[in-house]
């Protein structure tokens, strides 16, 4: 019934599982991000975390595609640094500084991943590293990136590992990690990569650090800070991971891959397309689900204030004079299926 429904549309429709999560998270947030202007818009001040985990999957990424010994060069990390903090644009200096300091952190921790995992080269083959896929579920076509596949030398049996920068970690999330509508995907993603269904899946968490650099505000009695080299601030956080590597790192036992899932991965995933196909048959914006509004922890949709503006009446919200600055249209819909291996 998916199947039908969606070619009435006209073109073909291309989903991710963030935007499916985002869907049903929040129809609203969904069109915002992914059909709004036809491709979608963004925020334009880019969040640190998203920051983090781009460098930390390049930094991992070459790593990984360079074996027997794995290739991550201080020098080649640093310009990638300088690139994507040129990208961001006019920003306050506080601003600057903070996303500079997580960067030169994210150097330290990947520093020491290389001492922590380095023994991965003898474990296992590289089978791919940041390997794209395109599946058809339903008559949606689903695609992705997986992270890492693998091959183990002593059993022969293949899985897939997926890299996490995190701010914490805890036990409980593996015992729900079969629910996760990623791994799902990305499991049916390995097949159309390699041919046949992963035995596992690995989540490979890495723990961001708190360490904060010194001397960003002025000694008493003095006019202006001394702020810490960021080499020096950089050194003190891979020294961390060293000395703490069983607090920093934690890769979750493999989960083995279950075929009752997937089929049940499939109905679950057609019931919420067959949703998304009614919504979006209309001219008007989504209703909002006012439960997402407010995340966990005091945290808040970015597209909060495009809602306040929109209710108010103020053009979709977005392109309201009250928001101008906040919000730009997309170059593409799915920015991170696009780019490829940059240098």
């Amino acid at each position: 019934m998916v199947k039908k429904e969606v070619e009435t549309v006209g073109k073909q429709v291309i989903f991710t599982q963030s935007r499916l999560m985002d869907f049903l998270t929040c129809e609203r947030l969904e069109w915002y991000k992914y059909r709004a202007t036809g491709v979608g818009v963004e925020v334009v001040a880019k969040e640190d975390f998203f920051l983090e985990g781009e460098f930390g999957h390049y930094a991992l990424h070459h790593w990984y595609k360079n074996p027997p010994h794995g290739l991550m060069l201080r020098e080649n990390m640093v310009k990638r640094i300088k690139g994507m903090m040129d990208d961001l644009g006019e920003i306050n200096p506080e601003d600057y500084e903070r996303k500079e300091m997580k960067l030169a952190a994210m150097v330290g921790a990947c520093h020491a991943y290389k001492v922590k995992y380095k023994d991965d080269f003898k474990k296992y083959e590289i089978l791919f590293t940041e390997e794209q896929f395109e599946i058809d579920i339903e008559g949606i076509t689903f695609r992705g990136k997986l992270d890492l596949g693998v091959k183990e030398r002593e059993t022969g049996d293949e899985g897939f590992v997926e890299h996490k920068f995190v701010s914490s970690f805890s036990s409980k999330n593996y015992e729900v990690l079969p629910l996760n509508l990623q791994q799902l995907i990305y499991t049916l993603g390995f097949k159309q990569i390699t041919g046949k269904y992963p035995k596992w899946y690995i989540w490979n968490m890495i723990k961001k650090s708190q360490l904060r650099r010194t001397g960003t505000k002025p000694k008493k009695g003095e006019a202006v800070a001394h702020p810490e080299p960021l080499i020096q601030y950089e050194s003190r956080v891979q020294q961390q991971y060293i000395e703490e590597p069983d607090k920093m790192f934690l890769r979750t036992p493999p989960r083995l891959v279950e075929a009752n899932a997937l089929e049940e991965l499939r109905k679950m995933v057609a019931y919420h397309l067959a949703s998304w196909v009614t919504l979006s048959g209309g001219k008007e914006i989504p209703a909002m689900r006012f439960s997402s509004c407010e995340g966990r922890y005091g945290s808040v949709c970015p597209f909060g204030p495009a809602c306040v503006a929109q209710m108010a009446g103020h053009k979709d919200g977005w392109n309201s004079g009250e928001c101008s600055g906040l919000y730009r249209k997309k170059v593409v819909q799915h920015p991170e299926l696009e780019g490829g291996d940059k240098e």
